[in-house]
C-alpha cells in the first residue's frame, strides 16, 4: 500500500481488501462444504460490515466535496407516498445521532417542513430523542421546541418532559412531528412514565398514546399539521397492526382529519442482514420493511357522534368534503 495515502484513504483500502479476502474465504467454503467452515456466518457479517462502513465513508466524503464546491445538498421534496432514504441524515451538518436507538430519518422532517411550514414557524417534537427535529428545523430557519422523557446527556436543547402533559399554550404550535414507541419490543430506557414499556398488544399502550395525541391536538393551531411516525409489530408469531390502530385513535378518538398515509422504508436496522432474511424465509415470517407516517390536520371544529358505547369525534373544516351519493357509472 502506498505510504503517501492519507489515513482516511488507507482505512478505506484496508476495509475493501478485507471484503475481498472474505469473499475468497466464502467461495472456498462453498466448494469444500459449509460444515467444514464453522466461522462462515461471522466472516459473512464482517465483510458486510466492512462494505457498510465504506459506503458511509464515501457518502461523507461526497458531502464534503459538494460543500467545498458550493453545491446545494438540500434533498428534493418527495412527490409520492413511498419514501425511501439511503441514510439517516443529509448534508454536511449531522442531524440527530445515527447510533441512537430508533433515530428518525432527517429527510422525513425536512419534507414536512417544506410542505407544511414557513420560515419562522414554531415546530414541536414531544418525543425528540437525539434531537433530529431540532437540527433540521434550525438549519431550515424554523423555531423549534423538543421534549423527551429521557433527554440525551449531550443535548441540553432537548427538554425533559412527559409528552402526556405538554407545557405550552393552546393553539400555539404551527406543526408537530412525533416518532413514538411502537410497543415494548425495544428497551428505550428505564425512565418512569416511558410509554415504550407498554406492550402494543394491550389497551394501556394506546390509552397512553391517546393522552399524547390529545395534548398535541390542544397545542396545535387550527388547520395545522401533525406527522406521526409509527411502526407495526411482529413478536412471537403475533402481528399487531400498530399503525392502523394509531390511525384509528387519531381520527375517531381525538378528531384529526387525515391528510395522507406515507410508507417509509426502513433501512440500517439490526435485522436488515442476510442472516435475518434467511431466518424469515426458513421460519415463514416477514421482517418489518417499512414504517407509517400518518399525516393529520387539526380541524376547525369537532362533532361528537355516539354509536352504542363508543364516541367518534368527527373533525370538520373548510376542506372537508360533504357526504354525497356516488355516481359509479362515470368510472366505467
Amino acid at each position: 500500500m502506498p505510504d503517501g495515502l492519507p489515513s482516511q484513504a488507507r482505512k478505506l483500502v484496508e476495509q475493501y481488501q478485507h471484503a475481498l479476502d472474505a469473499r475468497k474465504e466464502l467461495r472456498r467454503a462453498a466448494k469444500s462444504g459449509a460444515s467444514l467452515f464453522a466461522d462462515k456466518d461471522a466472516v459473512h457479517k464482517e465483510a458486510l460490515d466492512a462494505l457498510k462502513s465504506i459506503r458511509h465513508r464515501l457518502s461523507a466524503l461526497e458531502r464534503e466535496i459538494n460543500a467545498a464546491a458550493g453545491v446545494d445538498e438540500r434533498p428534493d421534496v418527495e412527490a409520492t407516498t413511498l419514501w425511501d432514504f439511503p441514510t439517516q441524515s443529509y448534508g454536511v451538518v449531522k442531524k440527530g445521532d445515527s447510533k441512537y436507538q430508533g433515530v428518525t430519518p432527517a429527510f422525513i422532517i425536512y419534507n414536512m417542513l417544506q410542505r407544511y411550514t414557513q420560515p419562522g414557524d414554531l415546530v414541536l417534537d414531544p418525543m425528540c430523542g437525539s434531537g433530529t427535529t431540532i437540527d433540521v428545523c434550525t438549519e431550515e430557519g424554523r423555531s423549534v421546541i423538543g421534549y423527551d422523557i429521557n433527554p440525551p446527556p449531550a443535548r441540553d436543547d432537548v427538554i425533559q418532559n412527559d409528552s402526556r402533559s405538554i407545557p405550552l399554550d393552546d393553539e400555539s404550535v404551527d406543526m408537530v412531528f412525533i416518532d413514538s414507541p411502537y410497543g415494548d419490543n425495544v428497551n428505550y430506557n428505564d425512565q418512569p412514565g416511558n410509554i415504550g414499556q407498554h406492550s402494543a398488544e394491550l389497551p394501556d399502550f394506546y390509552a397512553a398514546l391517546r393522552d399524547v395525541a390529545q395534548e398535541i391536538f390542544r397545542v396545535l393551531k387550527t388547520g395545522k399539521t401533525l406527522g406521526w411516525l409509527i411502526g407495526d409489530q411482529w413478536v412471537k408469531k403475533r402481528y399487531t397492526p400498530v399503525g392502523m390502530l394509531v390511525y384509528q385513535m387519531l381520527v375517531d378518538d381525538v378528531g384529526f382529519i387525515p391528510i395522507d398515509w406515507i410508507v417509509v422504508a426502513r433501512r440500517n436496522q439490526s435485522s436488515n442482514t442476510g442472516l435475518w432474511a434467511g431466518r424469515a424465509r426458513r421460519h415463514n415470517f416477514y421482517l418489518r420493511g417499512h414504517k407509517h407516517l400518518l399525516l393529520m390536520r387539526k380541524p376547525r371544529e369537532l362533532v361528537e357522534q355516539i354509536n352504542g358505547f363508543s364516541v367518534t369525534r368527527i373533525g370538520i373544516d373548510q376542506h372537508t368534503r360533504k357526504p354525497q351519493a356516488r355516481n359509479w357509472q362515470k368510472y366505467k
